[in-house]
């Protein structure tokens, strides 16, 4: 029972034992006493009965607001909108802190019975939302570093992303928190001239949205609620200061502590940018470092250069292999080192299965594969390994697949394994890794691998088989020699790490772009040096290829 509830009848109880010792019916003032005080109780319970439902009918009508962002509730509905990076963030944020809100205003209402609550909470758990998997902070800030990372990999334009709108494919729109978010987490990413020109936009599309919306109704929406004009107002005035523009800068600054003018830090900060505006004070020098998109970024997004002398050279073929009547469509993109994408050589019964097997056991993926190795910014996504020992026979069929078409052994010992497992992995919100190479820079590294794997030299070459359909982004891209290989659903990609010579292919710099829109999952096969001896033998000089 509710404490207030409890105080309540404590009082009530209270004033009718001591009212029952007076004997209350043999005096007629001693009744009109009490009947006065009926009508007070009256009113007493009114008034709690009032704030009760009011507060009921704030919680129906967040619901309602709730309810408008949601998708249909049909499975392709609800796939589409969760694989949409617009969809994601709103759907963590909702969890980190509509929801978070909303379920601590239910806590706190006056029930007299809270056995309604218990079975709320209880249903809630046997969904699986259970705490430890509750999006958290975390876990929102991750999404919107998502966000800012696909716009500027991507060049979306900030309407475009406010509108939920990518490439095309749309979803509820964002609000002007989430805009004064994302500007806020934009401005940060590197200090840079073009992200601060981009968080500028962000800011200023949250006060107009603001401004739109409340002119239109008078009425904050679910998403206008937690936001602070004055703070859109002091993150524009950081934004101009960031690209030099110090009389800009005071000009929000002035408009930010007006809005608030209780608030030190903002008096402080439009001080500050007024005597730097004013001269009074010298200027420092403002970052205004430029980006230039790499190959990487360009590559990622298409933006490919094709040599014609190096074009003239590549070919499609069916490859043969280790089974004479199984050939493979083969795609050379690149002969030095070479790198190829095979076609349709899994099927999506075998792709479905591998997924199943790895989704339960998958987890946040390390920079590296060396034990001790820790989780970075640079590598968003999770993994799991799984051997070819797996009840499940199409794990050993796969990987011998992949020496049929390869030539390479993939033999898994306990010790001076020929092949590691498969390393099965996916990308989150933006998923990408970013360029790093698969053979062991550093040599003291392969001392710390698992024992079946010491002593096994380096990664000779990657297969990677593609999982599952990426509609926009998730390239594996080489910025080295300039290839981009895109993830084709139950095709693989392949190439070499190290020279026939065994020296390393330092140009097989790779990375995985990250996921603009859909799910990647991927299988990764790696093989061996030691157990390739008899199977891709050294050439006639230092710089022989693989034919």
């Amino acid at each position: 029972m509710n404490n207030s509830i409890i105080i309540i009848l404590t009082a009530v109880f209270s004033s009718y034992h001591y009212i029952a010792r007076a004997e209350v019916y043999s005096s007629t003032a001693d009744v009109v006493q009490l009947a006065n005080n009926e009508q007070l109780l009256v009113g007493l319970l009114e008034t709690y009965l009032d704030n009760e439902l009011a507060r009921i009918k704030e919680l129906q009508t967040h619901l309602e607001d709730i309810k408008k962002l949601l998708p249909e509730n049909t499975e392709t509905s609800i796939a589409n909108y969760a694989v949409n990076p617009v969809g994601a963030y709103s759907t963590i944020k909702r969890f980190a802190v509509t929801w978070t809100h909303f379920f601590a205003q239910i806590s706190d209402l006056k029930h007299a019975n809270n056995t309604a609550l218990r079975g709320l909470a209880t249903d809630i758990v046997s969904l699986g939302l259970s705490h430890h998997i509750w999006p958290q902070v975390v876990d929102l800030n991750g999404a919107v570093a998502a966000l800012v990372r696909l716009q500027k990999m991507y060049q979306i334009p900030v309407k475009e992303l406010a509108d939920g709108n990518i490439r095309g494919m749309k979803v509820s729109r964002l609000g002007p928190d989430d805009c004064l978010r994302l500007g806020r987490a934009m401005l940060h990413s590197d200090y840079s001239s073009s992200s601060a020109a981009l968080a500028i936009q962000w800011m200023e599309e949250a006060i107009r949205m603001h401004e739109q919306r409340h002119s239109a109704n008078g009425e904050q929406s679910l998403g206008d609620r937690s936001f602070q004009i004055e703070e859109a107002y002091s993150a524009l005035a950081d934004a101009h200061a960031q690209l030099g523009n110090v009389t800009a800068a005071a000009n929000f600054a002035m408009k930010a502590f007006v809005k608030d003018p209780e608030n030190s830090s903002l008096k402080e900060k439009f001080l500050k940018y007024e005597d730097m505006s004013s001269g009074s004070h010298s200027q420092k020098k403002i970052s205004r470092r430029n980006t230039t998109d790499s190959m990487y970024e360009r590559l990622c997004r298409g933006d490919q250069w094709k040599d014609p002398k190096i074009e003239a050279r590549l070919f499609c073929q069916y490859k043969n292999t280790l089974v004479p009547i199984r050939p493979v469509k083969e795609e050379v993109l690149y002969l030095d080192p070479r790198v190829s994408i095979f076609y349709d050589v899994i099927t999506d019964k075998e792709a479905a299965i591998l997924l199943e097997l790895a989704k339960s056991k998958m987890i946040r993926a390390p920079l590296g594969d060396v034990a001790g190795e820790k989780t970075s910014e640079q590598r968003i996504g999770k993994l799991t390994w799984l051997w070819d020992a797996d009840v499940n026979t199409t794990v050993a069929h796969l990987s011998k697949r992949v020496e049929e078409i390869t030539g390479l052994s993939t033999v898994i010992r306990d010790k001076l394994a020929d092949a590691e497992a498969w390393q099965i992995a996916t990308y989150g919100i933006g998923g990408m890794f970013e360029p790093h190479h698969d053979f062991y820079v550093d040599e003291g590294w392969l001392n710390q691998l698992p024992s079946h794997l010491l002593n096994t030299g380096r990664r000779i070459a990657t297969f990677v088989f593609y999982l599952t359909d990426v509609q926009l982004g998730g390239a594996t891209v080489f910025p080295e020699i300039n290839v981009r290989v895109p993830p084709v659903k139950n095709a693989a990609a392949f190439w070499y790490n190290l020279k026939r010579s065994g020296d390393m292919y330092h140009a097989s710099m790779h990375a995985g772009c990250p996921v603009l829109y859909g799910q990647k999952w991927i299988a990764n096969k790696w093989t061996r040096e030691r157990g390739q001896i008899f199977r891709r033998r050294c050439g006639l000089s230092p710089r022989a290829t693989d034919e």
